[in-house]
């Protein structure tokens, strides 16, 4: 069974096709404070601002809202779960080495999000909702102990995204190696 980290994973793989040369994609991030400072990391390791990338990218799991569907229309047979995830990708531009500006770069990106994600649920579609594009404020968000010290050819930008992720109730199972689909 995909786990929404799973999904991350398979929408960097489709991302990695496209930017082949210099781009370097990270999972789920979480903003995390060491002594002053604050910023994003995963398993305890630094991922953010990397200027020997052209386009390094991570993403942050915001909300989940939990919805029902039913069979009838009338609410007395709950027949399926809709969990749409919430996320953003952050993304570092180094302008020098992709020659784009941001906004092209987040076209590019739209152009090539997976939609759809094959997997055992009956349906898991990605939808790209906003571009963030003011790097100051990405930067601020994600810095919140520093000054802003990137140059004129460096950029941070945001893409908001949603995974709706649709399963039957009574689908999931506990195993003990693995969350599975009973179809």
């Amino acid at each position: 069974m995909l786990s929404i980290r799973d999904i991350v994973t398979q929408i960097n793989t489709k991302l990695s096709t496209v930017f082949t040369v210099g781009f370097k994609p990270y999972g789920i991030a979480k903003t995390v404070t060491r002594g002053a400072e604050t910023l994003p990391s995963i398993d305890e390791t630094y991922i953010g601002i990397d200027d020997i990338n052209a386009l390094q990218v991570y993403h942050k799991l915001n909300t989940i809202n939990l919805t029902q569907k039913t069979n009838s229309g009338y609410g007395d047979d709950i027949y399926y779960n809709i969990n749409t995830y919430r996320l953003s990708m952050i993304a570092f531009n180094n302008k020098k080495r992709t020659k784009l500006n941001d906004d092209e770069l987040a076209l590019i990106i739209q152009s090539a999000f997976p939609k759809i994600i094959t997997s055992d649920y009956l349906s898991v579609r990605n939808t790209m909702t906003g571009v963030i594009l003011n790097s100051q404020s990405i930067y601020a968000q994600e810095y919140k102990s520093e000054r802003y010290r990137l140059d004129e050819n460096q950029s941070l930008f945001q893409i908001e995204y949603n995974t709706e992720i649709i399963f039957k109730t009574d689908c999931l199972v506990l195993c003990p190696e693995d969350l599975t689909c009973k179809n």
